[in-house]
């Protein structure tokens, strides 16, 4: 990949798949800072020695990505990063979850055709994924959930994906979890399906609970999101009281003003 971003006429292939050569960039930058196999760790020393690469395979793969996302004509996201230092953080597994959000929020700056291109591929992941990454994956996927004009169905698969992750033990999951909850309680199609939710969920009484549990009632499987009002209920229930101002900041964190296309 790096050898073909160096050509002078990068093929059209590169900008067709650009979301999955990204998404799988990012993919490798993380597995190669938490843990690097014995075998990658070998292959390395040799491309070393061949080609006279001076950095580990983690600052490789981010440099890759700052040349696909250059030759994407996004180079305003590669100067934010570097101004927020956002690519160290890239390179350290304790804030690497934080960078993928700040790589995000840039991106939807920048071009939020490509953050629905992306997006549509991290739910695939998402959906099927190891755990190990679905954290720094849903950290950037929260980040453009907002910009999405979703179908009922998409808006389905967020609402499976979310399902299990407000019942992880990661605080951290949780939190990205409520917040995706929060900005989907007003999607069009949330909005029609919640008015009768509303019946059935005291506002005051569930946004409390969400606030201090973290979701300790959401339901035990996907199927349920559906047949009964909890999830999306807790939706409403947390989006009425941040409009009262019941819900703290450390629960309901600051949601950036839209960027323009």
């Amino acid at each position: 990949m790096w050898k073909i971003l160096q050509e002078p006429c990068v093929p059209h292939a590169v900008m067709m798949f650009f979301p999955r050569l990204f998404v799988q960039l990012l993919f490798q930058v993380f597995f190669n800072t938490r843990d690097t196999p014995e075998e990658v760790n070998k292959l390395w020393k040799r491309c070393q020695q061949h080609h006279g690469l001076g950095t580990s395979p983690n600052r490789f793969a981010v440099q890759t990505l700052k040349s696909l996302l250059c030759r994407r004509q996004c180079e305003d996201v590669v100067t934010a990063m570097e101004h927020n230092h956002g690519w160290d953080m890239l390179l350290s597994a304790d804030t690497h979850h934080y960078a993928m959000g700040l790589l995000a929020r840039e991106i939807s700056c920048v071009s939020q055709p490509l953050c629905s291109r992306i997006f549509c591929y991290l739910l695939r992941l998402l959906s099927s994924q190891e755990p190990r990454w679905d954290l720094p994956a849903l950290a950037f996927l929260v980040e453009i959930l907002k910009y999405q004009d979703l179908s009922e169905r998409t808006a389905k698969r967020v609402l499976q994906i979310l399902s299990p992750r407000l019942q992880c033990k990661c605080r951290e999951r949780r939190r990205l979890a409520l917040r995706a909850l929060l900005d989907l309680s007003e999607d069009p199609w949330m909005v029609r399906r919640g008015k009768w939710l509303k019946l059935c969920w005291g506002k005051q009484h569930h946004g409390r609970a969400l606030a201090s549990g973290a979701g300790a009632a959401a339901p035990s499987s996907p199927a349920s999101w559906f047949s009964c009002p909890s999830a999306l209920g807790q939706a409403f229930g947390l989006r009425g009281l941040t409009q009262q101002g019941g819900v703290s900041q450390t629960c309901v964190p600051h949601r950036p003003k839209k960027c323009a296309a």
